[in-house]
This record gives C-alpha cells, structure tokens and sequence, in this order.
C-alpha cells in the first residue's frame, strides 16, 4: 500500500482511451530493464533436474522438466510434488545469466509466488544471488538480476502460493542481458483523434468534452498533443495509506498497442533521484507486463501497483 505524508495533487495526461486501474504501491530497485530477446542463453545438453526440498524427485510423471526448457510453449513441466522446488541446470559450461522469462501454468495455484536464484561453482555448495516476488494473477512474468552471474550450475528455486500447491511451468526461458531505453526520447506526434473524430457523427462528438479546435496545447516543455486527461485531488492523513485509481486502454480498443502516461507538469517521468536496490526509483510502477522508461515518460503499460 502507498503511503502519503502530504497533500498531492495527481495530474496524468494519457495518449490512450482507458479504464480505471488500481495503484497500490510503490516498489523497490530498478524495474525498467527489459529482456534482450536477442540474449537467448541455450539449455540445449544441459542436465536439468527439479527436486523438493528434501531431494525428492519432482519432474512430473508424463510432463517432465525438459518441457519446461523445450522451446515450445504449448508444452509443460508438471511437478509431480507439492510445494517449494528446486530446478537445477548445469550447463558442462559457463554461461552468462542475466533474466528470466516465466510462462507459468494456467491455473493460479500452479504459479510462482517467489523466485530465488543461487550459482554454484560445483553443483553442491550453493551462492545465493537474488529473489523475486511472483505475482500469480498473471501467467508471464520477467525476472531481471541486478547484475549478471557467470556460472556453470544455475539453480531456480520456485516458490508457490502455498505448500500444497503443486507448480506447473509452460516455458522457462533464460538470457544474457538487458536493455535499458532511460536515455531514449519518446517524440510527439500529431494527436490521432482528430482523423478519427472526422468520421464520428456529432451526436457521437458531443458525448465527450474533447476539443476539436485545438490539435496541441501548451506544456512545461514545448506543446503537447491533444488527449484525454484525468484529473484528480487526494487528501490522505499523514501516515495512512490510500489507493490510487489510474486510467489504463481499454482491452477491446485500437490503443491496446501502445500507451504512454507522464507527468503534465514537466513533461517527464515520475523517477526519483533514488538509485541504490532497495530504494523507490519510480513513484507510481506498473505491475503484470515491462513497460520502458523512456527519457520523458512510460510506455507499454499495462496497469499499476
């Protein structure tokens, strides 16, 4: 839950039709890397196990681990026990690791709730390297390591809802990189609605308030193309806590493409100056897919936490 010491006033401008979405949260580290999807690191040879926490096999009797790193994702692991598994990959090599890409199963109960790496340089004593938080009302997660791992044996520990909740993997895909689009611009362009409004009826145009007068208005920064605005005035306590409803496209819509939100009143991001891993880098981080972080605002969203 986000908590609010003062006064604020939230003023979002989006290029996208949208819906009320929640905003509940703020999170900790850099969460703007995306996967290079050109850093695919090859499981092909590699030896990979999945065992409980006491040694027990956990592979899956008919769907076995090596689903899991097929390739295909209309195959999958289906852990053959309940609860907390290790999977174990020794590649006979060393490989860079830097991100994870998780097609979980179909059903809630079969998705990870957390996720912790470890590297070994023997397969016996293991060095742990981070953890993850799962969020299994979605079924794709990426995972992003703060600073790549070279190492033979790589162990993922999958954490699920709950102890007697058995895992069920489609496709766990790993990488040797990210990439960071921070120091890339996003450019305005002429406002699209203005050609789409052109063959709207009027009854259609008077049930909204938008201005087909005027294609750009004046920003902090230069001009800035027309679009819908949510405005919004919140008075919380200090100490208290509070949930912010922010817009997001409609599922159904054209926009389902492409969003982008920022702030009006500089034209910009909602960075902080925080950089350190367990420090809040972005007041407001979307939540279920990986937007950018562009210079001057967010794109691909998809929600907020």
């Amino acid at each position: 839950m986000k908590h609010i010491h003062n006064l604020y006033k939230l003023l979002i401008l989006f290029c996208a039709t949208f819906l009320a979405q929640n905003a509940v949260a703020q999170v900790e580290g850099n969460k703007y890397l995306m996967i290079d999807e050109n850093s695919k690191v090859s499981t092909y040879g590699a030896d990979i196990t999945a065992k409980t926490l006491k040694e027990s096999n956990a592979s899956g009797y008919y769907n076995g681990i090596s689903y899991a790193f097929d390739g295909n994702t209309g195959t999958w692991w289906a852990s053959s026990r309940a609860g907390t598994i290790n999977v174990d990959i020794d590649f006979y090599a060393y490989r860079t690791i830097r991100a994870f890409h998780f097609l979980s199963g179909g059903n809630t109960q079969e998705r990870e709730d957390e996720l912790h790496v470890y590297s070994s340089k023997n397969g016996y004593t293991w060095d742990f390297v981070e953890s993850f938080a799962g969020d299994r009302t979605v079924q794709q997660h990426d995972y992003c390591l703060k600073n790549a791992i070279n190492t033979r044996y790589l162990r993922l520990q999958i954490v699920p809802g709950r102890s007697d909740y058995a895992l069920a993997m489609n496709e766990i895909t790993l990488y040797s990189d990210v990439v960071d689009y921070s120091n890339v611009t996003i450019h305005h362009k002429a406002a699209k609605w203005f050609d789409l409004r052109s063959n709207i009826s009027e009854a259609a145009k008077n049930m909204d308030t938008f201005n087909d007068e005027t294609a750009w208005y004046s920003g902090p920064k230069g001009d800035i193309q027309a679009s819908h605005v949510y405005m919004d005035t919140i008075y919380v306590h200090k100490g208290t806590s509070v949930t912010l409803a922010v817009p997001d496209r409609l599922s159904n819509s054209s926009v389902v493409s492409y969003q982008r939100w920022y702030s009006y009143r500089t034209d910009g991001t909602f960075r902080t100056q925080n950089t350190g891993s367990d420090e809040v880098w972005d007041l407001l981080t979307p939540a279920g897919t990986t937007p950018c972080r562009f210079a001057n605002g967010y794109v691909g969203i998809y929600r907020l936490y």
